[in-house]
């Protein structure tokens, strides 16, 4: 079920605007906040697997960056059926040029993680979650869901303690 949930993810309603993402980020808004550290244990105090890290990692960095160019390589693609990595960030900056939804997702990443046979769930405190998927053979893991307040799955964080 959590595959199907995962592959209808989709943070803004907004349509992309097709235009290429800057290279660099965008001036710090006046509620920049300094980054802290990755969650590096799940809820249950056990360690996230290397890939898992490395990858909630870059996504983290990118985000503390507000670095939109840099995240679609670390995404699922398709991100939600018929949109793109690309097209769904190109939204995502389309709504929020100042990248400040990439600093709720950072802030997301320092929560405890739940892991599962599906990959890494964290959910902030704020009522945000982030997902990633471990991915497979056909399909490449990475940053798979990004889930405003209101917006997070029915049971999707149900497993945090």
């Amino acid at each position: 079920m959590r595959t199907a949930i995962l592959g209808t993810v989709l943070l803004v309603a907004a349509c992309g605007t097709g235009a290429a993402a800057p290279t660099s980020a965008p001036p710090p808004s006046p509620t920049t906040r300094t980054c802290g550290d990755v969650a590096r244990a799940d809820a249950s105090g056990s360690p996230l697997p290397d890939t898992a890290l490395d990858q909630v990692s870059k996504v983290h960095d990118a985000a503390c960056r507000r670095d939109y160019a840099a995240l679609p390589p670390l995404m699922t693609d398709p991100f939600a059926p018929g949109r793109s990595a690309a097209d769904t960030v190109a939204g995502w900056r389309a709504a929020d040029p100042r990248g400040d939804r990439l600093a709720v997702l950072a802030s997301t990443l320092e929560t405890e993680a739940i892991t599962d046979q599906g990959g890494t769930t964290f959910c902030g405190h704020d009522g945000t979650a982030v997902v990633f998927a471990r991915g497979t053979t056909a399909r490449r893991g990475g940053l798979s869901g990004f889930y405003a307040p209101g917006e997070v799955p029915p049971g999707l964080c149900d497993l945090q303690g």
